[in-house]
């Protein structure tokens, strides 16, 4: 979040996430075939909707 809005990892990001160890901060090795891309654009078509629940 930034700005109290949600905003997608970069390709850097995810890859970070999935090859980093949660209790040493070590890296470990990526997953073979896997393509750690960018998340897709997350803005709302409709800015002033809200959350409606």
């Amino acid at each position: 979040m930034n700005g109290g809005r949600l905003h997608p990892l970069t390709a850097a990001e995810v890859f970070d996430a999935y090859c980093t160890d949660a209790i040493s901060g070590e890296l470990v090795a990526p997953e073979s075939g896997v393509d750690y891309c960018a998340a897709p654009d997350l803005e709302d078509d409709e800015p002033g909707r809200g959350h409606l629940h």
